[in-house]
């Protein structure tokens, strides 16, 4: 069971929804999920299950640990409000070791939530 910090958690929600400029009917058409439920989440009255969660983090471009408020040292967490996928990227895997080629705008996006956040 995920325990959802209740603070902040529907803000969150309603802010990444308006950020990436849909109605909750619009992200309703394309997520499946309704709008009263939406509206529920947003207002804090019930959490969504975690298969839903992971459908809005994944609609939204946002991360789930940013989403819910649990703090970590990760990229993700990093890039407070929405993450990077990298996952298309990889360029290359050598003895466990990952590299990656980001575009400009990826690294932008990074440095202006690392220093938006204090990160160093």
């Amino acid at each position: 069971m995920i325990f959802i910090y209740s603070e902040g958690f529907s803000s969150k929600l309603k802010k990444s929804r308006l950020d990436a400029g849909y109605t909750q009917k619009e992200v309703e058409i394309e997520t499946g999920i309704s709008q009263s439920a939406l509206t529920k989440y947003e207002n804090g009255r019930i959490e969504p299950n975690i298969e839903t969660l992971g459908i809005l983090a994944d609609f939204y471009q946002i991360s789930t640990d940013w989403l819910i408020g649990i703090k970590n040292h990760d990229l993700n967490s990093k890039v407070k409000h929405g993450y990077i996928s990298i996952s298309n990227n990889i360029v290359n895997e050598d003895n466990g070791k990952i590299y990656i080629e980001l575009t400009p705008e990826q690294i932008k996006k990074i440095n202006q939530a690392n220093d938006k956040n204090n990160i160093k």
